[in-house]
């Protein structure tokens, strides 16, 4: 199938509610809540491709002092619901419930310097417990600016941000050589 022309147009909305408290022994906690709703009408030549991406998530992350710097522990679940009007041998449309938890650790190297590490666990259906790193060096230019140099994996599962190969394939009685997978990425950021 020759694909011709292609014309991408994606809108994306987010919300997030964040409240905080202190308990009785003046432990800081924090509670999340979010939404995004994440549209892609677009056309690859002749073809419409629609989907689209709803993503609810609730967290909740508290403070402890120890270990010779500051540690936080959050728990989250996010609901994912993605749709598109593929038509393909595999299928694309999907619902996840993913659970999280997170360990942090972050250590003042001196006035300006920070180090932050932590490892993400999630629970996906298909793959298990999955482990991901992060980590972050974090320098202090002034008591208002800072850089932050940071890397972390991702995992996510079959998306809009991931069907390139299928929608170049074509649509209409196309059978991919291989089954869409979900994807394990490294991002780096400053």
């Amino acid at each position: 199938t020759t694909v011709y022309g292609r014309d991408i147009r994606i809108n994306r909305i987010e919300a997030m509610l964040i409240g905080s408290w202190q308990d009785a022994s003046l432990r800081e906690w924090k509670l999340a809540q979010g939404w995004v709703q994440h549209n892609q009408d677009s056309w690859y030549g002749p073809t419409a491709f629609n989907a689209s991406q709803r993503r609810g998530i609730i967290q909740l992350e508290t403070v402890l002092n120890a270990l010779g710097g500051s540690n936080s522990l959050e728990g989250g679940f996010t609901w994912d619901q993605y749709e598109d009007n593929l038509n393909l041998s595999v299928e694309t449309d999907r619902i996840d419930r993913i659970p999280h938890f997170y360990f942090g650790h972050s250590r003042q190297l001196n006035s300006q310097l920070t180090l932050d590490g932590g490892l993400r666990l999630e629970h996906h259906a298909s793959e298990q417990v999955v482990p991901l790193l992060r980590g972050a060096a974090r320098w202090q230019l002034h008591p208002n600016l800072s850089m932050q140099f940071g890397a972390g994996q991702a995992f996510r599962q079959i998306s809009l941000f991931s069907l390139d190969k299928a929608v170049h394939a074509g649509f209409e009685g196309v059978t991919l050589q291989q089954e869409l997978k979900p994807e394990r990425s490294l991002s780096l950021n400053y």
